[in-house]
């Protein structure tokens, strides 16, 4: 039969994937003791963080760590009666939570999604949103689309620059509106604007304009 034990983590070894683990009734940390991968995830306990494990009778080499559990030093972070069902914590700063009307929460410093192809599909009755104190979006070397089939707003009490070294285009069948503190629209190439079945580039309007206040000035 195997022997199930409660002991501290005295050393971790991150990219093994083991740790040691010293019990009470022993002077000797056990060697190193593989974690389980529960189907490949990845996330090793830290020093001092007490876990459970299991040894096979030939001795403390052959074992595995279980995993930590809740205790006195390892608290709920969830809050049931307020409709939490899974919540995964990550680091203290960083979770992710579920609550019982399927809205997931993921909570973070900072989000870096990287992919040849990325799709964020956004779809609710009562709209979507993304709320954020700083968010970037940036496409190194292939197009960059914001399209929406309604009214598109993008919005910001601050500062917003939106800025591509090759393409950048903004779609919307609906209405579609820009609104800032300062807003900034930037190209290494022309900026074209369209509208009515008419097209023309920002440095062409620039120049007529320049040209219309010339010819005030003649006239004055």
């Amino acid at each position: 039969m195997d022997d199930l034990r409660i002991g501290e983590v005295t050393q971790v070894f991150p990219d093994e994937g083991k740790v040691r683990v010293m019990y009470e009734d022993d002077d000797n940390a056990t060697l190193k003791l593989p974690l389980l991968t529960f189907n490949g995830e990845y996330m090793m306990p830290k020093e001092g963080d007490t876990v459970l494990t299991v040894h096979r009778h030939s001795g403390s080499c052959e074992g595995f760590v279980l995993g930590k559990y809740y205790s006195e030093d390892c608290e709920v972070n969830a809050d049931p009666d307020d409709g939490d069902v899974f919540r995964k914590d990550i680091t203290k700063k960083v979770f992710i939570l579920v609550d019982e009307d399927h809205v997931m929460t993921v909570k973070m410093q900072k989000l870096k999604v990287e992919g040849k192809n990325v799709k964020a599909i956004l779809d609710h009755e009562d709209g979507s949103l993304i709320e954020t104190k700083d968010l970037t979006v940036k496409s190194k070397s292939g197009e960059l689309k914001i399209i929406g089939q309604g009214t598109t707003d993008i919005k910001s009490t601050g500062a917003m620059t939106i800025k591509g070294d090759s393409t950048v285009g903004m779609k919307s069948d609906g209405a579609m509106s820009l609104e800032g503190g300062s807003v900034s629209i930037s190209a290494s190439g022309d900026i074209n604007l369209s509208g009515g079945g008419k097209s023309e580039s920002f440095s062409n309007l620039i120049a007529r304009i320049e040209a219309l206040e010339e010819a005030i000035q003649n006239m004055g």
